[in-house]
């Protein structure tokens, strides 16, 4: 199996952290690796670090200020976007709405956790929901 680098958070637990350089830049051969790295993170821890992604610190400084903006916000008003018990819905999650255990077919309590599930649309009148930046 291929290596997967991590960052100890405990003496039996880390968190992956995979770089996406060869990926990015390589041969088939290194993209199966980089994939089979992804497959074990994703079976056996649930989550990962990425680096080597290419995506810019300032685009990811403006996500991070946005999220955090957004998750700060009164629950009051977090859930007016709030996606319910639709599946496949997209907006906001509070805590206790979703398991992720059932994607697994698993029984489970809820997850406890917030999340803001986003896809590709244009919604222009909202901030935090939109796959364009508004015009200047």
């Amino acid at each position: 199996m291929a290596h997967i680098d991590a960052v100890v958070a405990g003496s039996q637990s880390f968190i992956p952290v995979i770089d996406m350089a060869p990926y990015r830049k390589g041969t088939p051969e290194s993209k199966r690796r980089v994939a089979t790295q992804l497959d074990r993170a994703c079976r056996e821890v649930g989550f990962y670090i990425l680096v080597g992604h290419g995506v810019d610190a300032r685009s990811i400084d403006e996500v991070d200020a946005v999220s955090r903006e957004f998750f700060d916000l009164p629950l009051d008003e977090k859930m007016q976007v709030h996606i319910g018990s639709t599946p496949g819905a997209v907006g906001y999650a509070a805590v206790g709405d979703i398991a992720l255990a059932y994607t697994r077919g698993q029984v489970a309590p809820p997850d406890l956790n917030e999340s803001f599930q986003i896809a590709k649309v244009d919604v222009t009148d909202d901030r935090y929901f939109r796959a364009k930046p508004p015009a200047a």
